[in-house]
């Protein structure tokens, strides 16, 4: 079994350039305040409006663009304990106009952002992408603030424990995630195994479609487990 440590998430990945000196650039945006009441719709506006002031305000830090334009989707994930979780993904590009070089445009792009919002607070993972052999993801947060081990183990559930898609471990500390990709079969069934610390354990079995179209494991505050497939679209199933 592979072990490996994912510390606190980097900043966004942002593809740009600048040219040039520039008369003015476009003002930093206000973040906005946790809504109430607080509804699925709800988080996920606040989520959208978050993110997008997030990334625009990270574009002005050592930059001087003169125009920013960003576009963040944001979809509600699922509900545990009244935590709403909320995924979030942004893109967008920049104009530069320098005094002495011809405007230059930039792109950028961002991974997955997962948000854990309540009536009083919010968190924000990103995703640290591990590149496996397939395309289906399986993507595992820490929303706790203590460090977890998390130990992962994906078989076909109609064959022999020995064929393995997947038997790994990481360690992550607080509010940090990771996807891992797998190579898997369409129509085909599975069981993923998750043990927690060594000591807490959980099964979850789904069956490999189109849509959803991953599996997202959640170190809960509370040190628990939740375990549910993910869309563009639906919140999916979850472990019981």
């Amino acid at each position: 079994m592979n072990r490996r440590q994912y510390l606190t998430g980097a900043a966004p990945a942002l593809l740009l350039s600048t040219a040039g000196c520039l008369s003015s650039s476009p003002d930093s945006k206000e973040y906005p305040k946790i809504p109430d009441p607080l509804t699925r719709e709800a988080a996920v506006d606040f989520v959208e409006e978050y993110d997008t002031a997030a990334y625009h305000n990270a574009i002005l830090e050592g930059n001087s663009p003169t125009s920013i334009s960003v576009r963040c989707s944001a979809r509600f994930d699922r509900e545990v304990d009244s935590s709403l979780y909320v995924v979030s993904r942004c893109s967008g590009s920049t104009e530069t106009e320098g005094l002495l070089r011809p405007a230059t445009a930039s792109e950028y792009a961002s991974v997955p952002r997962t948000y854990r919002v309540t009536d009083e607070r919010f968190q924000r993972v990103d995703v640290e992408t591990t590149r496996g052999d397939g395309e289906y993801p399986v993507r595992v947060f820490n929303f706790d603030d203590g460090e977890h081990e998390v130990a992962l183990t994906v078989t076909p559930a109609t064959k022999s424990s020995d064929e393995k898609v997947l038997d790994d471990a990481y360690t992550l500390s607080s509010e940090t995630g990771f996807t891992q990709l797998l190579d898997v079969s369409s129509g085909t069934t599975y069981e993923l195994a998750v043990v927690l610390n060594d000591q807490q354990s959980t099964s979850f079995e789904w069956t490999v479609h189109d849509d959803p179209r991953g599996v997202g494991v959640y170190v809960t505050p509370d040190g628990g487990l939740d375990i549910a497939t993910f869309s563009d679209d639906n919140d999916g199933s979850r472990s019981g």
